[in-house]
C-alpha cells in the first residue's frame, strides 16, 4: 500500500494526533480525585463574621490555650483564668491534606483546665487544631499547628 503524501494527508494526520491527545488528557483528567477540603464550605462562609469576633476576643486574652504533645497524648491547656465548668465548645483536629483524618471532640475540661486526647486516634502528619469555645457568654476561636510523629 502506497500512501500519497501531500498537504491533505499531513493535515489529516496532524488533526488525528491532536484529537487523540485531547482524548488522552480528558481521560486522565476524569481519573483524578478532587476532594473538597471542607464539605460544607458555603454555610461556613456565611457565618465568618462570628469567627472574626471570636478571633478578636481571643486576641484580647492575656493567656491563650496551649496545644502540645506529651507522651502518647495531645494536651490542650486552657487559660488558668477560666473555670473548667464554664468552658464549652469543640476541638477540631483538621488535617489539611485531605478530608479523611479530621477529628472533632467536645470540650470537657478536668479540674486543672486540661483536655487530653490520645495520639493513637490521629494519623501521622500535620494538623491544624481549631479551638472553638465559649467561656460564659463570650466566644473564642484559636488555631494552632500540630505535627503528629
Amino acid at each position: 500500500m502506497n500512501i500519497k503524501w501531500n498537504w491533505g494527508t499531513g493535515l489529516f494526520i496532524a488533526a488525528s494526533l491532536f484529537i487523540l491527545m485531547i482524548a488522552v488528557f480528558a481521560y486522565f483528567m476524569f481519573q483524578q480525585n478532587f476532594d473538597l477540603v471542607e464539605r460544607d464550605y458555603y454555610p461556613k462562609a456565611l457565618v465568618y463574621q462570628q469567627k472574626i469576633d471570636k478571633l478578636n476576643n481571643t486576641a484580647q486574652l492575656p493567656e491563650r490555650a496551649k496545644v502540645e504533645i506529651a507522651g502518647n497524648s495531645v494536651i490542650i491547656r486552657f487559660p488558668s483564668a477560666f473555670h473548667p465548668d464554664s468552658v464549652s465548645g469543640t476541638v477540631m483536629f483538621y488535617r489539611p491534606s485531605g478530608v479523611y483524618g479530621d477529628v472533632n471532640i467536645f470540650i470537657r475540661l478536668d479540674s486543672a483546665g486540661i483536655i487530653s486526647y490520645p495520639l493513637s486516634g490521629l494519623i501521622k502528619g500535620n494538623y491544624l487544631v481549631k479551638l472553638d469555645y465559649n467561656h460564659g457568654n463570650t466566644g473564642y476561636y484559636q488555631e494552632e499547628t500540630l505535627r503528629v510523629p
